[in-house]
């Protein structure tokens, strides 16, 4: 039994090892067919794709080499099926299927590529048609007729139409380009019109390509329409043409005079890429078909990644959704300010004109009683003068801010007395604080200037006016103004000075100093009853020190007193500067509103 069974093992396993190497012969077989299949495959694909996008582009229905193209991809995609038949035991039924698939492909394709083609021509020449006659007339009624080959560049009747030509570009972004011909003494077809061309929509005239066309340049492309069209017919190319601006898709229709007859011909362009493309676009369909009958998981990637850029889409969406909430909130908040604050200057304003116009209209009044005694018409006169002068400045101030928000308002630098300057501004604010029974005193440091570069009727003006309020905040105590330099070039000499003006007034919280600078407003609204004024003084004077290049700093403490600074440039270099230091201005305005956008939405 034993030497039965060894025996009966050593068949079993010689039948093994021939089974073996029978099936590694035909697995040998098969890895050198699907080799050459994989070879054949690869090379008829190449070929394929080459007859394919090789032609003419714009070529419509029964082109030969869209079939013969298809075709031969068809026969490349039975190739790789009958190896995966062969190598899955599949049978003939797959190819038989593949077959009459691809024949189907190969019919359709080309049936596809034309409809396609038509499709797209159909498209432009609507646009064409619907376009092209009315700039037609729009030339003629520019005069058009006028502009000879021989006309100057500088004619009013050219530079008009080059100029509707622009707006006519810039209200159709469809249209590429417009133009307009006429044919000379010899029968050969020149440009007249044909102003610069934005092809990329950049905004700028870039190269030569977008450059204007000299009037009497000899047009090479497309006469064969033009002549049509200077026969009376519009005319719509049936195949793009090329020129040295590129690719277009023409239309041409006649240029009449005031006779009926024709005189020129106006040439509209579209770019040929939409038309192009279709064609390019149903090709590569039909290709697709085919990769699709020898494997389905190209499109189930597809799939996954259309999904993924879906999520991608609705998360950017969603984004930005919430990003515009948020500014619609920040908007609706600062409108809100706005209002309000523009509401509480008008009941500032109709207090503050109310008043001097009242006292003015009841003194005059009483200046019309002819017996009226000389000292009393000499007080009642007084009076008028001052709420007079009250209100000229309260105009003034109104009619600075609006300057200043229009961009006109302007700064000269010249070469100023610092020290009459500074006298000026204190003499009118001492006045008022004598009437108050406060000090205002001038400190000076050492080695102060004593001419400087400036514009010295903006710098007594924000003098005027922090001296001015600090007089008018200040019950008991005094002012102090402090000037000195602020910083030295490498000579030592003054490079910008401060002024600082302290007072022992009612002072300013955190929150009061943050609203001090914005128009319209004061620290808050009980001070502009207490105290009077628009809300506009400081916000000047800090427009005026910006334009100049300096800046404006506030500090206070409630009950004890407020601390304004005024850091302004005086060396001769801030005459030179003065154009950036108005733009630095500006841009720190922006920069401001930006910061203040941001504090809010943070909050």
């Amino acid at each position: 039994m034993s030497e039965e069974h060894d025996q009966g093992g050593q068949e079993l396993d010689e039948a093994t090892d021939e089974s073996g190497r029978g099936r590694g012969g035909t697995q040998r077989g098969y890895t050198v067919l699907m080799g050459a299949c994989v070879l054949t495959s690869l090379a008829l694909i190449v070929m394929g794709l080459w007859m394919l996008m090789s032609v003419q582009s714009t070529r419509l229905i029964g082109a030969w080499s869209d079939v013969l193209g298809l075709a031969v991809l068809s026969v490349a995609g039975l190739v790789v099926l009958q190896m995966w038949s062969a190598w899955n035991r599949a049978g003939f039924a797959a190819v038989l299927w593949a077959g009459v698939a691809s024949a189907a492909v190969i019919g359709f394709g080309s049936l596809w590529v034309g409809h396609e083609a038509r499709r797209a021509a159909d498209q432009i020449r609507q646009q064409l048609s619907g376009l092209a006659p009315m700039f037609a007339v729009e030339a003629r009624r520019h005069g058009h007729e006028r502009i000879g080959l021989d006309a100057s560049e500088r004619s009013p009747e050219y530079i008009e139409l080059i100029e509707s030509q622009k707006q006519w570009l810039a209200a159709n972004p469809n249209v590429a380009d417009i133009y307009t011909l006429r044919k000379d003494e010899r029968g050969v077809w020149r440009f007249i019109v044909d102003s610069e061309t934005d092809y990329d929509r950049n905004g700028v005239y870039e190269g030569e390509r977008e450059q204007r066309t000299e009037i009497g340049e000899e047009a090479k492309a497309a006469t064969r329409y033009m002549d049509r069209a200077m026969k009376g017919e519009a005319v719509f190319q049936d195949e793009p043409e090329t020129d040295r601006w590129g690719t277009w898709v023409s239309a041409f229709v006649p240029i009449t005079r005031s006779d009926g007859g024709v005189e020129a011909v106006l040439g509209v362009d579209f770019s040929a890429s939409e038309w192009t493309r279709a064609v390019a676009e149903a090709r590569m369909g039909a290709v697709g078909y085919l990769g699709v009958i020898v494997t389905l998981t190209i499109a189930v990637a597809a799939l996954q990644v259309s999904a993924k850029a879906r999520l991608r889409e609705s998360r950017a969406v969603t984004d930005l959704l919430r990003r515009q909430a948020e500014e619609l909130k920040v908007a609706k908040y600062k409108a809100e300010e706005a209002s309000r604050a523009k509401g509480e200057f008008l009941a500032n304003m109709t207090h503050e004109i109310r008043t001097p116009m009242t006292a003015i209209i009841g003194y005059v009044d009483m200046l019309v009683d002819p017996e009226m005694p000389q000292i009393l018409r000499r007080n009642h006169a007084e009076t008028i003068q001052r709420n007079a002068r009250h209100l000229l400045g309260l105009i003034n101030n109104i009619l600075n801010y609006s300057k200043m928000e229009s961009g006109r308002m302007k700064v000269e630098v010249l070469e100023s007395d610092l020290k009459q300057i500074v006298r000026d501004a204190a003499e009118i604010a001492r006045a008022l604080a004598e009437k108050k029974g406060l000090f205002l005193i001038e400190q000076w440091e050492d080695d102060v200037p004593g001419t400087v570069f400036t514009d010295p009727t903006r710098l007594r003006e924000v003098l005027v006016n922090l001296l001015g309020n600090a007089v008018k905040y200040t019950e008991e105590g005094g002012v102090q103004m402090t000037i000195g330099v602020h910083e030295r070039d490498e000579a030592g000499a003054a490079r910008s000075i401060v002024l600082a003006v302290r007072d022992s007034g009612i002072g300013l919280s955190r929150e009061q100093i943050e609203r001090l600078f914005r128009p319209f407003e004061q620290a808050d609204s009980t001070i502009a009853r207490r105290f009077g004024g628009t809300g506009l003084g400081l916000v000047i004077a800090r427009r005026f020190i910006e334009l100049l290049g300096g800046t404006v700093k506030a500090e206070g403490e409630p009950g004890v007193g407020s601390v304004f600074t005024v850091v302004v440039p005086v060396d001769s270099r801030g005459k030179a500067n003065l154009i950036g230091c108005v733009e630095n201005a500006v841009d720190e305005q922006a920069r401001e509103k930006a910061a203040e956008d941001a504090k809010r939405r943070a909050a």
